[in-house]
């Protein structure tokens, strides 16, 4: 698999940043491949479709459950508040079945959940994992 990422900003940022500097050595290879991989705009039409579904989907059944709030999102991942649940314990659990979360402190010490998206069985895999774990990480 090749994973390039790329992102904009100002040059003041960017100097801010030291976003000069090449963060990871890519082959000549790989750069093309990257940009003919972004001329395919149909199909990172359809991939991105199929994202934002999967997303949308992920975020209300998880918004179903008493406690948990997922807050909208427009990026690939989901942040979400499990209040009246253990985070970490959810963390651990999901981390069992091969899943990896992210648990992140708020600003009113509140511990909350960060998931990446991933292919939309997956998602449904995770989302059985999750309402298992959060049912038995209450506190």
């Amino acid at each position: 698999n090749l994973r390039i990422g790329y992102g904009f900003s100002s040059e003041r940022l960017k100097s801010v940043l030291w976003l000069d500097l090449p963060l990871h050595a890519l082959s000549h290879v790989a750069k093309r491949m990257a940009v003919v991989a972004l001329e395919d705009k149909p199909y990172y039409d359809m991939v991105t479709e199929k994202i934002m579904a999967t997303r949308e989907k992920f975020i209300a059944d998880l918004n179903e459950i008493p406690g948990v709030l997922v807050f909208k999102s427009d990026s690939n991942f989901v942040y979400i508040r499990c209040q009246g649940y253990d985070a970490e314990e959810v963390k651990r659990i999901v981390g069992e079945k091969g899943f990896l979360i992210r648990v992140f402190p708020s600003a009113t010490n509140e511990k909350h959940l960060r998931i990446t998206m991933g292919p939309k069985a997956m998602m449904d895999d995770l989302t059985k994992v999750m309402l298992k774990a959060i049912e038995v990480s209450k506190i």
